[in-house]
């Protein structure tokens, strides 16, 4: 085998530059204002503007809380990373959930690399979306 293989150590170098730096959120946008849980497919969703200069944009994260209790946090993304563009997120609300006012409680990013940002600030939350609150109604 030493014959073959004269070493067994492998010295392997990435002249790239690493992902430490995790994405950004730059716009928002919600895309349902009211939630009907009457329909056939009772979602919020929102659009982000993410960029990401090395490994790209792997999903967006949105959070939203019912008028009472605990909310749910909905993660996704595209078919291919995205360096500088919008992803949909889109949270499913069952039939039975609560109906009144819902609260957007947390925005963020993910990149392919596994760096994340997120921001549940009510003021930044305003800031990105305009509103931090949508209805959902039967």
């Amino acid at each position: 085998m030493a014959s073959i293989f004269p070493s067994l150590t492998i010295q392997v170098t990435n002249n790239g530059s690493p992902d430490i730096t995790a994405p950004m959120v730059s716009a928002g946008r919600v895309l349902t204002p009211t939630v009907h849980l009457s329909s056939a497919n009772p979602v919020f969703g929102a659009s982000l503007t993410v960029s990401d200069d090395i490994s790209g944009v792997q999903y967006g994260v949105i959070g939203v809380d019912p008028p009472s209790g605990s909310g749910l946090i909905a993660h996704q993304g595209g078919s291919a990373p995205v360096l500088n563009g919008t992803i949909k997120v889109y949270a499913y609300l069952n039939g039975s959930a609560p109906t009144g006012t819902w609260s957007i409680t947390q925005f963020g990013a993910c990149d392919v690399a596994g760096n994340c940002s997120s921001d549940t600030n009510p003021s930044d939350i305003q800031a990105l979306f305009g509103t931090t609150t949508f209805q959902v109604v039967n």
